[in-house]
């Protein structure tokens, strides 16, 4: 094995587990390191139908490390085939609780707990493969749940870990597991779950959208009683939402669902950070109040991806093809060669299809999710974050459906995304734009003289071959005047635009609708000779 594998009795248990479910050819490499192996050996090495559901049955008895893999990849349609994502999403994960919590929080706190805490429920609210919850109050009475880490979780994770890597080299010797890319699924997996170990990145995303939300809960970090191996947070009161479902309880369905909408939507096109697992048991309803937990799936897009993600959207739903199709492919990276005719036949039945579905079945999200999906096909890779608000978004609209059977997400977003776009195009909103893209082409601008002489230097040791086509020499030389007259006026138009966005940074007086005179100036005469520059390009092209 190329990592070593630090506990044979696990790698002995594993192996056997997928002997079991007839996936022994994915191990049949490790007989000769687990005697365990020789007696199994014998059985079938071919491999078994109906894949996905013995890789889920596998997951259910290794548990710990192998449901965290496989929730994860249900997440990520972009590493596995949408069939295995499917079935992913079925397991649970749900394990018995380990003993002596105190004793981890008071190696973790490093003072006794009583100091700490006037209570302290060693019965746990909820038990997972990483950890625990705990309810407990703080010496000022303050009602708090503890979450505390299964002692020794990483180094059996850790060891886990090694042996998914050797089980993704042997996957990888056979042609038709090529496009999954075992390895990197695991590296992947790998970076996941050291986030994961760590509760305070789990703490600074409770914190980050906590402060940006004010219409939905969520739970208060108490720093000074949290470490990367317990997470002390404010006690939430209320009821799961799987709860309330599963009993068939009485509360305010439709408001919740309104609640549960406008936060996502929020959190994804105005603040950037979203929680990307809203499913039932993740959502507990207080009164006529919503409260989100577990933050260990949270995605971030940035202000651009945020843009374009908005533009997705709205693109998708007015049945916009070409839009939609201009958009994938300002947003994903080509990953080889794409077909853009073959993607854009594959796309079009899709959404066609969408639009003409009675409303019961309309899922705009689910549409959005199959359309990354496609892209993910045609080799145009798409951010991961991306990926997670389209998992994240068909998670919430699933909730809703199971509050609402008449839920339509296009109805209930639209008046939030209708105030957002109404911002994006304010004054006020278009002129900060404005002025951070002046700042790029400022860079431009003072990179623009040291670019020429490199060219020129280039040219000058006979590095650069132009194929000029043309013979008329005369013509081209006109061309050439034309050019540099136009990159003049050019030049003259970007430095008045600079000029004048640094100039509104300032303030100076004399003021005009609240900016400075000089800059408005500026900005007139450089749309003057951007006027003449279009006019006569096309007047040229006539």
């Amino acid at each position: 094995m190329n990592r070593n594998v630090r506990d044979i009795k696990r790698v002995s248990y594993i192996v056997n587990v997928l002997f079991k479910e007839g996936l022994g050819f994915m191990a049949q490499d490790l007989r000769h390191h687990v005697p365990l192996i020789r007696r199994l050996a014998r059985r079938t090495l071919k491999e078994p139908p109906n894949k996905e559901v013995r890789i889920r049955r596998v997951f259910e008895r290794l548990g710990g490390t192998y449901i965290k893999l496989g929730q994860l990849l249900s997440l990520r349609p972009d590493l596995i085939p949408q069939s295995y994502c499917d079935e992913f999403q079925k397991l649970q994960d749900e394990v018995p609780p380990f003993r002596n919590p105190k004793e981890v929080v008071e190696k973790e706190l490093k003072q006794p707990i009583a100091k700490v805490f006037s209570h302290f429920d060693e019965k746990p609210l909820g038990s997972a493969s990483i950890g625990q919850v705990h309810k407990a109050k703080l010496k000022d009475g303050t009602d708090v749940v503890v979450k505390v880490q299964r002692p020794k979780i990483a180094e059996t994770m850790a060891a886990d870990i090694d042996i998914l890597y050797h089980l993704a080299q042997q996957l990888e010797k056979k042609s038709k597991y090529k496009s999954f890319a075992p390895t990197n699924i695991v590296r992947e997996f790998e970076r996941y779950t050291r986030d994961e170990l760590d509760y305070l990145v789990e703490a600074k995303h409770a914190e980050h959208i906590n402060r940006a939300s004010k219409d939905i809960i969520i739970p208060k970090v108490y720093w000074k009683h949290s470490t990367g191996k317990i997470l002390t947070l404010s006690y939430v009161k209320g009821r799961k939402l799987t709860e309330l479902l599963r009993t068939k309880s009485k509360f305010d369905k439709k408001g919740t669902t309104k609640l549960l909408v406008n936060a996502i939507v929020k959190q994804v096109f105005e603040d950037g950070t979203f929680h990307a697992d809203l499913h039932p048991g993740n959502i507990l309803v207080s009164g006529k109040q919503v409260a989100l937990i577990d933050f260990g799936i949270v995605g971030r897009l940035n202000a651009s991806l945020r843009k374009k993600g908005l533009d997705l959207y709205i693109a998708i739903v007015e049945e916009d093809i070409d839009n939609t199709m201009d958009t994938l492919l300002k947003i994903g990276r080509p990953q080889g060669k794409v077909d853009k005719e073959a993607l854009r036949d594959e796309l079009e039945p899709i959404i066609r299809k969408w639009h003409g579905a009675p409303l019961k079945d309309i899922r705009v999200t689910s549409m959005m999710h199959q359309t990354l999906n496609l892209c993910v096909k045609h080799n145009l890779k798409m951010p991961v974050d991306l990926i997670l608000l389209g998992k994240a978004l068909v998670t919430l609209e699933g909730t809703c459906r199971q509050l609402d059977p008449d839920f339509d997400f296009v109805k209930h977003s639209k008046p939030y995304i209708t105030r957002v776009l109404k911002r994006k195009i304010s004054t006020k909103e278009l002129m900060q734009s404005f002025v951070r893209s002046s700042h790029k082409f400022r860079d431009v601008i003072y990179e623009f003289p040291e670019q020429a002489s490199s060219l020129i230097e280039a040219i000058k040791r006979g590095k650069v071959t132009i194929d000029i086509e043309d013979t008329d020499i005369r013509a081209l030389g006109l061309e050439i005047d034309r050019s540099s007259n136009r990159m003049a006026y050019g030049l003259v138009m970007a430095a008045l635009i600079v000029a004048g966005a640094l100039v509104i940074q300032t303030g100076i007086a004399p003021l005009l609708f609240g900016y400075p005179v000089v800059a408005m100036v500026s900005f007139g005469i450089a749309a003057m000779i951007g006027i003449l520059l279009t006019t006569s390009i096309l007047l040229e092209g006539r």
